[in-house]
């Protein structure tokens, strides 16, 4: 299995090293959180040129507001090597995805051996549940913190953007994403990946790594009754997610 959970900020650096070890440069951008039309007209063209900037042939599955047919879900990721998920609107991602069994679709594709990489809401998308931010403003609006679920690919909890500090309803204190997601971390859930902006999660076949577009970016990793721990030994944190499998 080979999954980048970027928490937020700067992806390439992390993404460069992938997708020199890539097969092909067939790649998919996957838009689907772009939940309004002017998120989408600015988030889509920086995608594609960073991508083509990078050596990839990307194609954007769907138009804004586009529901793509089976045959081109089908035919984009029989060929993709890559698909990197826009980030955005969580809950909405969710919803539409299998509308046009693009879910389907990635999971078969990832189970083949294909890259799926995504920043914010597209990092949440591998994990069995994710913390989401309802607010069309997080950084300037109370919100109240949901758990939405993925696709499951990764048996755990996650989280994005998990350094950076949302105002509350009920905290005076402003919770960090990270304080809160271990507070709250689901019962369903044994382990919970927080992933700091410039940080990701890499699953590259059998070893994971902690990637980092600088150096003091972290990842988080939360358990019940436990203090949480910065994660630094790559290692470790294969031991981790190998261990998530054999439950």
């Amino acid at each position: 299995m080979h999954i980048a959970a970027i928490g937020g900020g700067n992806k390439e650096p992390i993404l460069t090293p992938i997708i020199e070890t890539l097969d092909s440069c067939n790649a998919v951008i996957i838009p689907t959180a772009c939940s309004t039309e002017k998120s989408y007209a600015k988030k889509v063209p920086i995608t594609q040129k960073w991508c083509g900037e990078l050596g990839l042939r990307a194609t954007v599955l769907h138009a804004f507001g586009e529901i793509p047919s089976e045959d081109k879900v089908a035919e984009l990721f029989g060929q993709a090597s890559f698909a990197y998920v826009i980030g955005g609107n969580t809950p909405y991602m969710l919803d539409q995805l299998p509308r046009h069994k693009t879910n389907t679709a990635i999971t078969g594709a990832v189970h083949r051996g294909m890259w799926l990489t995504g920043t914010s809401a597209g990092a949440l998308l591998p994990f069995a549940a994710g913390l989401s931010c309802p607010a069309k403003r997080p950084a300037e609006e109370n919100w109240d913190y949901t758990y939405v679920s993925g696709l499951g690919l990764l048996p755990a909890a996650g989280s994005a953007h998990a350094n950076k500090v949302d105002p509350h309803p009920s905290r005076p204190d402003q919770l960090t994403r990270l304080a809160h997601f271990a507070e709250t971390l689901p019962q369903g859930q044994s382990i919970g990946f927080a992933i700091e902006n410039n940080a990701a999660l890499v699953i590259d076949g059998t070893k994971t790594y902690v990637g980092r577009a600088n150096p003091d970016a972290r990842l988080h990793l939360v358990t019940h009754g436990e203090p949480v721990q910065d994660v630094r030994d790559n290692d470790y944190l294969t031991e981790v997610v190998a261990s998530l499998y054999k439950k």
